[in-house]
């Protein structure tokens, strides 16, 4: 709005410059007329008469406008000849001049004759015009130079041009006059400012000023002689003067300088005195011999204060940008005069007469435009602290909606827990406690009321329509009104159709407008009944509650819809006036329509309005869950079944986190019945310290905790383990969470918003830790199954290996029976693998081989198939294979020159490496050294902390600690103890390869870090 305003406040601004240097005719005009042949001369002695003058024509000079006033400085009568050419036409000679108010005019005819002429009284002009009927006549001129007066020379018109001339401006000084106008409405909208007072008397002394200079004061049948008329102008302009300096000290600043002050309280005297000095040179003529006109000494006063205020607008403008268009405007037009002064005075050429006092409207202009701007600034910055206060009060309910329903939470569940064990206890006890986890949850609706109406206020309240039952969000929601119901003895009348079509609503929401609509109507009603009854009308349902209450006046029946606005006669009834209205906007958000009729002391009906689920909806959500239309109590029983077919097998552990004592006293209290191991923590960094350590199989985290906040320690577990490793239960009284939901974004798995009930509670945790060990356990059996195909394969491998080799091989059980052969041992004996299988392998030797030593090299015969004898050099070493000992066979030929003793050579070297993984704690003790070096190399090459290798790497989740960083998992990876059993080796080799490439070199670390890495990389790849 404001930046819309500027551009067009800058455009008619722009318009209106052109307008006014398009009108100033001054220069155009001349055009236009005949210049006639102009001499002068300056009398002195004041003592020369016309007919003298006549009658010594020598004594007449050429005058030229180039030439200006060549008399300026000196006093006395100026005569002005001049000789009109010879035409028939009527014309109109114009004086044109400034300043100058007393003169005399004569026509000189054929004869030298001499009659007064006088001049037209035409305001709108600073110039005189003398109606010309007879060109053949002279034109004599005499002005008293006394007071000065600037003659800028003559034409002569013709009568119709002069006359479009005069109308063109009156045009102008009614565009000034518009100038004025609007700058006098803009200042007289900005409110008090510093500026104002001083602007708006600028802007009247420029109309008296524009009333003074284009003689519309001839208008009103006034008059002036030339005294009067330069003091008047010596008083305009030294207001004006004192109220630019005023202004523009205001405006850049210098007004708070000490120093800036003196300069400008000692301008202000200088310009009252030299308007003194002024007014005394009128009185004393010895003044006027320094002066040629009193009324320059006001123009000197200006233009000491014109430099002065030219040079406090350029200091400023970097730091005023918002002056920057009036420093050019001020500097521009107010060089003008100056220069037009110095071209009168011919030190500059007449090219330089550029001066309209038209100008002057102008700068008023630019000023109220400032001003206006500056106004609408701080409106806007009025607004928007009126926004950011009405937020606070927003955010200071929510904020404390949230703080109530931490004691709440603890206070219903602990009412409930007593209430789950009340055997024992006395029904007047169990009554009351009945009664306060009802007030308790009634207390919890009108807090969220008050979160709700937050988030209605910040358009954040969305809607999750499905189809539903209305009689079904009726009943679900009268538990929450009947205790009042009950304790007022009223009756609730429902009258619900069986057969009304489901509605296309968000249930929760709706509730909600239920319960508001109907416990107002308990409040509001002493003695009776109410009625809720419900109907199809068209493409909707309609309901209608209504009361016979108090009732409400009718002329207050749209305020109360208003935000916390109540009925005048319901003053000494508790309350907000919030549920109405909220209500209200569910309804208009579910697009239907909420209404109030009421009578005084009769009773009120409220009515509204709610959407039926279009036929397409129907088909499109039976596509998606299937087919036909899923009854929801079959689901609820469904699930119920399937909790108590489906048990957690073993004691699951559970880890709570949540910096309230008495909401984890609850959840203890809540899940006692379950067989759990229970691990608590006020914080988060605790929990995330200890989670290697305690393994457990769900966690239980509250959102809103100091520190390190349930998002953050959220954010830090997913980085580690994913859902299925540790599922995550929220539990939290932030409303919030049910439309954002953040959390389950960010990894968590389920959420519930406190108070919790027990039974919902335990029913989560249960479906949680089962779903986990579902998990768990097929991850078991997919990690058996490729281990079986894993051995299955290197069983193939191995007999392709074996069956490559030339050499007979055998491998055998510690029985020394047969569990494996290649193609070399089938041709020596003559037989297939199929038959050589779990056969003594000594019954194919000619001696016995179960007595020798192992491993041994040693020479034996076998005896083939059929029964031929080959001599051999027996081999055998050990093999550990999947925790079992086996024995490797190797049978090489030898010659018959040979000789064959019973040579038993006993081998030196070790037995084969084990054919299987490596051990996981090895392997992660290897990794927690590994990730040591590479710290410690990060630590000599830079000095920097472990949170500044996990950011400057970006392998390793950063949590603030309070005001700390904090790289927990690299912490946790550092200590054997602490590192997960299955250890990520992928960040490990990675921040290991950026320390190398990105540090400075540390030879006493890179060798040792390079050869642990590879010993890694053969064991993981």
């Amino acid at each position: 709005m404001l930046t819309a305003l500027t551009k067009l406040l800058s455009f008619v601004l722009i318009f209106l410059i052109a307008g006014l240097f398009l009108g100033s005719c001054q220069k155009e005009t001349k055009s236009d007329g005949i210049r006639p042949l102009v001499k002068y001369y300056l009398d002195q002695q004041q003592s020369l008469q016309p007919r003298q003058l006549l009658q010594q024509p020598t004594l007449l000079k050429d005058w030229t406008s180039s030439e200006f006033n060549q008399m300026a400085w000196q006093h006395g009568n100026a005569w002005f000849y001049l000789e009109l050419p010879k035409q028939q036409t009527p014309k109109v000679l114009e004086f044109q001049t400034l300043n100058l108010i007393e003169f005399q005019a004569f026509l000189i005819t054929q004869g030298q004759e001499i009659q007064p002429l006088w001049p037209s009284k035409k305001p709108f002009s600073q110039h005189y015009s003398f109606q010309l009927n007879d060109l053949s006549m002279d034109v004599l001129i005499l002005v008293k130079r006394q007071y000065g007066g600037i003659v800028q020379g003559f034409t002569i018109y013709d009568a119709t041009a002069f006359e479009d001339l005069y109308q063109l401006r009156i045009l102008v000084v009614g565009l000034v006059t518009g100038l004025f106008l609007l700058s006098f409405l803009l200042t007289a909208l900005v409110g008090w400012n510093q500026n104002q007072l001083w602007l708006l008397i600028m802007i009247i002394n420029g109309l008296f000023g524009l009333l003074l200079e284009k003689k519309i004061y001839l208008l009103m049948g006034l008059s002036v002689d030339s005294e009067a008329y330069l003091k008047l102008f010596g008083i305009q302009l030294a207001i004006n003067t004192i109220a630019y300096l005023k202004i523009i000290s205001q405006e850049t600043g210098l007004a708070k300088i000490r120093f800036q002050n003196h300069i400008q309280s000692a301008l202000t005297i200088f310009m009252i005195m030299f308007l003194a000095l002024g007014f005394l040179a009128f009185e004393q003529q010895s003044l006027l011999d320094f002066v040629n006109n009193p009324f320059q000494l006001n123009i000197l006063g200006f233009i000491l204060v014109y430099f002065y205020c030219v040079m406090a607008l350029i200091s400023v403008w970097k730091k005023r940008s918002h002056l920057r268009e009036f420093t050019v405007a001020f500097t521009v037009i107010y060089a003008l005069p100056m220069l037009s002064n110095m071209a009168v005075k011919g030190i500059l050429p007449p090219i330089f007469d550029a001066w309209d006092g038209n100008y002057r409207a102008v700068i008023p202009l630019i000023l109220s435009i400032i001003l206006y701007k500056d106004r609408e600034l701080r409106l806007r910055s009025l607004t928007h602290l009126l926004e950011v206060q009405n937020r606070n009060k927003d955010l200071f309910l929510a904020r404390t909606s949230h703080e109530l329903r931490t004691p709440l939470a603890g206070m219903i569940g602990m009412c409930e827990s007593i209430l789950e064990k009340k055997a024992g206890l006395a029904a007047a006890v169990v009554r009351k406690l009945e009664v306060a986890v009802d007030s308790g949850r009634r207390m919890n609706q009108l807090i969220g009321d008050i979160t709700d109406f937050t988030n209605m206020r910040d358009g954040k309240l969305k809607l999750e329509r499905r189809p539903a039952n209305f009689s079904q969000i009726f009943q679900t929601m009268l538990p929450l009104v009947n205790p009042a119901i009950e304790r007022k003895q009223l009756s609730l009348k429902a009258q619900i159709p069986d057969n009304l079509p489901k509605i296309n609503v968000d249930e929760n929401r709706i509730q909600q407008v239920l319960f508001n609509l109907i416990n107002n109507a308990v409040k509001y009603t002493q003695v009776g009944e109410i009625q809720l009854k419900s109907r199809l009308a068209g493409s909707e349902i309609l309901v209608t509650v209504e009361d016979t209450g108090i009732g409400i006046p009718k002329e207050e029946l749209k305020t109360i819809e208003k935000d916390y606005e109540r009925a005048t006669n319901v003053a000494s009834i508790s309350g907000m006036g919030l549920g109405l209205s909220l209500s209200k906007h569910i309804v208009e958000l579910h697009h239907g329509r909420l209404q109030i009729s009421s009578r005084l002391g009769e009773g009120t009906l409220v009515s509204f309005t709610l959407p039926l689920v279009v036929d397409s909806e129907v088909r499109s959500l039976e596509e998606k869950r299937g087919g036909n239309p899923i009854d929801e109590d079959e689901v609820v029983d469904a699930l119920h079944n399937h909790s108590e077919e489906q048990t957690f097998r073993g004691k699951g552990k559970v880890v709570i986190v949540d910096d309230e004592d008495l909401n984890v006293e609850i959840f203890i209290n809540f899940l006692e019945s379950l067989d759990l191991e229970i691990i608590t923590y006020s914080n988060g960094n605790s929990m995330l310290e200890n989670l290697t350590t305690d393994e457990p199989d769900l966690l239980i985290l509250d959102l809103m905790m100091p520190d390190l906040d349930g998002y953050a320690a959220i954010e830090q577990i997913r980085s580690e383990y994913s859902s299925e490793e540790l599922p995550i239960l929220v539990v939290t009284a932030n409303e919030q969470e049910r439309m954002t939901h953040k959390s389950l974004t960010l990894g968590a798995n389920d959420y519930l918003i406190k108070p919790v009930v027990a039974v919902e509670l335990r029913m989560r945790v249960k479906s949680q830790l089962i779903l986990g060990q579902q998990l768990k356990m097929q991850d078991s059996l997919t990690e058996l199954e490729h281990q079986r195909i894993s051995l299955l394969q290197e069983h193939t491998r191995m007999e392709r290996l074996f069956d490559t080799v030339d050499t007979a091989l055998v491998v055998t059980d510690q029985q020394d029976r047969i569990i494996l052969v290649n193609q070399g041992f089938e041709k020596r004996t003559g037989l297939v693998g199929t038959e050589l299988l779990l056969q003594d392998l000594g019954g194919f030797f000619q001696n016995t081989i179960s007595n020798l030593v192992r491993p041994s090299v040693s020479q034996q015969i076998l005896a083939s198939n059929d029964k031929e004898k080959w001599p051999c050099q027996l081999s055998v070493h050990s093999l550990d294979f999947a925790g079992q000992r086996e024995w490797v066979w190797t049978l090489n030929e030898v010659s018959e020159a040979q000789s064959l003793p019973d040579l038993i050579l006993p081998l030196e070297n070790k037995a084969l490496l084990p054919m299987q993984k490596s051990n996981p704690d090895t392997l992660r003790e290897d990794l927690c050294r590994l990730l040591e070096l590479t710290t410690s190399y990060y630590r000599l090459a830079t000095g920097g902390t472990l949170a500044e290798l996990g950011k400057q790497s970006g392998y390793w989740h950063i949590t603030m600690n309070g005001s700390s960083p904090r790289a927990y998992m690299l912490e946790r990876y550092l200590d054997p103890k602490r590192s997960p059993k299955k250890p990520n080796w992928v960040p490990i080799i990675k921040t290991c390869n950026w320390v190398l490439e990105s540090c400075e070199e540390q030879r006493t670390l890179k060798g040792e870090i390079l050869q642990l890495k590879r010993v890694i990389e053969e064991r993981v790849i």
